[in-house]
């Protein structure tokens, strides 16, 4: 049973490296509202100095206060890396296409421009609302506007010791 409902259970990301899917890890959680660096107790792995991936001992209450500072891990394919999503979603679109041109239509679509990319042709969106949720929730609309060739929501992944990296950088 998935703890976050209004979150969907799957994202269908299109980037430059093909289709993929990230998939709500239901034993995972993030805490976004870490005070320090010291460890929580149900934490797995610190993310940054704000944010962690917790697995849950026994049942976890979630009152109001938890809600907000919850937000759901997602997984890369079967096997893949866990990541926390920012509610930041990279487009980017064909040569013939800028941002700008289709400003007008991200906004129709509930989406703001939060950072422009270097090169014309993308940037990062993110939804009016400020919420993650909608965010993810709303992503598969931009395929929608004219141009799109990339949507790619942004996910914060654990960092990795090179120690436990195989051949070519590659866990």
């Amino acid at each position: 049973m998935c703890r976050f409902k209004g979150y969907p259970r799957s994202l269908k990301t299109k980037s430059i490296q093909g289709e993929q899917e990230w998939t709500i890890a239901n034993n995972l959680y993030a805490r976004t509202d870490l005070p320090s660096e010291s460890p929580v107790a149900d934490e797995v792995v610190r993310i940054d100095q704000e944010t962690a991936i917790c697995q849950p001992s026994g049942d976890v209450e979630m009152s109001e206060k938890t809600e907000e500072s919850q937000t759901p891990v997602y997984r890369l394919g079967d096997n893949g890396p866990v990541g926390v999503p920012t509610g930041l979603i990279f487009i980017r679109f064909d040569k013939a296409t800028s941002l700008d041109e289709r400003r007008e239509q991200l906004e129709e679509l509930g989406f703001e421009v939060a950072n422009e990319a270097d090169t014309a042709e993308g940037g990062w969106v993110r939804h009016k609302s400020g919420s993650c949720e909608a965010s993810l929730s709303n992503a598969a609309r931009l395929h929608e506007v004219e141009g799109v060739r990339v949507v790619e929501p942004q996910f914060l992944l654990p960092r990795q010791s090179k120690s436990s990296r195989g051949p070519m950088g590659r866990p």
